[in-house]
Order: C-alpha cells, then structure tokens, then sequence
C-alpha cells in the first residue's frame, strides 16, 4: 500500500512539473520532447501500477484459498507464488499452523483407527477362543459322560478293574477339563490385564528353580532330570507371576512330550536364554505352528489326553507382555530348543 502512495504521489508531481515546464519553454521541439517523454513516464508508471494491483490480488486469493481450506478442515496446499512479502509472511504462518492442526488430528485419527482394529482383532481372538474352547471342552465332557452312563446302566455286570480303569479315564479327562480351565483363566488375565500387570526386578536364577521344584512330581513321573545352567544372580524386568506361566509350562511341555531324559536352561549370551531337552525334537513343518492357541501335534494328540493345546501358546503371550521374544528350533544334539531374546 505503501508502495501505491509513493507511485501515486511521484505521478501527481511528474504532472505538475510537466505542466510548468509545457508554460515556461517556447520551443516546439523541446516541448515535444517534454510530452514524449511524459508518456513514456506515465506509461511505466501506470504499467508498474497495474502490476502491483495484480499482485496484490494474486497473493490475496491464495491466502484466501489457504484460509478457506482451513476453515473447510482440507489438507492445506503450500503456499506458492506470493510475491509480496508480508502476505508470504502471513500465508506461511497460516499454513505452518494449519499443517500442525492437520498433522495432529490425522495422528489422533489414526491412534483411533489403530484401537478399532486392535478392538475388532481382540473381539475375534475372544470368538476363535470361545468357538476352540466348546470344542475343546465337548471331547472330555463326552468321554466322562459315556464312561458314567456305562458304569450306571451296567453296573453289575462290570468288572472291579475294568471299573477301576473307567474311573481312572474319567479322572484324566477331569483333569483335561480343570488344565484347560486354567490356561484359559491365565490367557484373560494376560489379554485384560496387560496394562494392569506391574514389572519390576526379578531374579530369574531363583524363579526357575522355585519352578522347577513345584513341579518336581510331575518331572519324576516321566524320568526327566532339570538342569538349571543359569548363573547365582540373573536380574531381568519381568513379574513373578507371568516368568512362573512360562517356565511352568515349557517344563511340563517337555515332560509330557520330548521324550527325553534332560531338560537345560542357560544363558547363549547376555541378551539371549537356551530352554532345550533331548527328546525326539518336532518335525520342521511343525515348529512355526506349536505357539498357536489349541494346536497339537496328532501324535502328542493320542499320547496325552490331558494337554489343552494352551501351554506354548501361554509361552508366547507371556513373553511378548514382558517385550521379549521367542522361537523354536531343533536342538544341533537333538530335541527341542527354545530361545528366548531378553
């Protein structure tokens, strides 16, 4: 605006003096000089208006362009082309703002979305769950059942150890029933109470001792001997609780089904820990499936009725809420090896 007043300003004086100088010179070739000269004048300086105006103009409807697609909630555009320089200033300012306003509600937007689908992925985790888990629990039901009507309807026809091995298949499927009761009580508290579940300092060495002499019954029962490698004082950020659900369960694991007579835990380096046995190993087809909810091997299938199918897939969880990691292999001397990345 300023600029308009000056040009203004000089035109009005530019015409003055042309005036005085056309009254005061008497020759007609200085007086044609005077008005070409004028023209020539005024002529640039009505194109250097005209310029300004449309520039003025050209940089206002971008910033109004920009305003409005603020007002509007769009994507802002970068502002290009502005030539003066305090609506580049003020149209920098507006974008600056409005990207930062932008940016954050597609943040929130998608925080959002993200929590939807971890929404919907939990609803369909808890179906698959509820639909294995009927399934899981009509089996033994069934088999109780049918052991219980036989008992009844022929009851004196039975013999006292044909009763006694009855009794003793509804006792294992009782104890198939309470197992899966269990890990899936375990599995609700790990998927509702992961922010709930605090972390502090652990000694894992003492954990999995404790671990291992809780189960020692069952370690006998199957003639496999536990050997802890770990060293006096191994301190990892973790809870009680959810180091027992993953040590209690690889161990049981690798009684009911390696086949073997040895179960090792010890450290590889410092971010990584070795829970391995010398039993028969699983086939490789197998190994990236052995963490998923409800999945035996048909083998173990025939050989133990008691599993729920639960166990490695409680591993799995358990060690993810604590932000580790772990995988299965075969061990290099035979059996199954796990390795957990601290």
């Amino acid at each position: 605006m300023r600029a308009f007043a000056v040009s203004s300003a000089a035109f009005w004086i530019l015409t003055i003096v042309f005036v005085f100088m056309l009254l005061y010179v008497n020759s007609l070739a200085t007086r044609w000089i005077i008005i070409v000269v004028y023209l020539v004048i005024t002529t640039l300086c009505n194109v250097a208006a005209s310029l300004y105006i449309y520039a003025n103009i050209h940089d206002a409807q971008i910033v109004l362009r920009l305003v409005k697609s603020v007002l509007q909630n769009k994507e802002p555009e970068i502002p290009h082309n502005i030539w003066q320089k305090h609506l580049k200033l003020i149209a920098n300012m507006i974008y600056s703002q409005a990207k930062k306003v932008q940016d954050e509600k597609n943040l929130i937007r998608l925080k959002q979305q993200k929590k939807i689908e971890e929404q919907k992925e939990l609803l369909l985790s808890k179906q698959v769950l509820a639909n294995n888990l009927n399934h899981e629990i009509k089996t033994p039901i069934g088999i109780i059942q049918g052991y219980i009507d036989t008992l009844i309807d022929h009851d004196d026809e039975i013999p006292p150890e044909m009763r006694r091995q009855f009794l003793r298949k509804c006792l294992d499927n009782t104890q198939r029933l309470q197992n899966i009761a269990y890990n899936i009580s375990l599995i609700t508290r790990i998927e509702n109470g992961r922010e709930a579940i605090q972390m502090y300092s652990v000694n894992l060495t003492e954990e999995v001792s404790s671990i291992a002499d809780d189960l020692t019954p069952i370690l006998e029962k199957h003639s496999i001997r536990f050997i802890n490698r770990l060293p006096d004082t191994m301190i990892v950020h973790s809870n009680k609780n959810v180091i027992y659900g993953i040590f209690s369960n690889l161990i049981k694991n690798a009684a009911f089904y390696s086949g073997g007579t040895t179960i090792v835990v010890e450290i590889i380096d410092r971010k990584h820990l070795s829970f391995h046995d010398n039993g028969k190993g699983v086939a490789p087809e197998y190994l990236q499936k052995i963490f998923e909810r409800f999945y035996r091997i048909d083998l173990d299938k025939k050989r133990n009725l008691s599993s729920s199918g639960l166990g490695l897939s409680i591993v799995k969880e358990s060690v993810e809420l604590c932000g580790w990691k772990i995988s299965a292999h075969n061990y290099q001397n035979g059996g199954l090896q796990f390795i957990i990345t601290l």
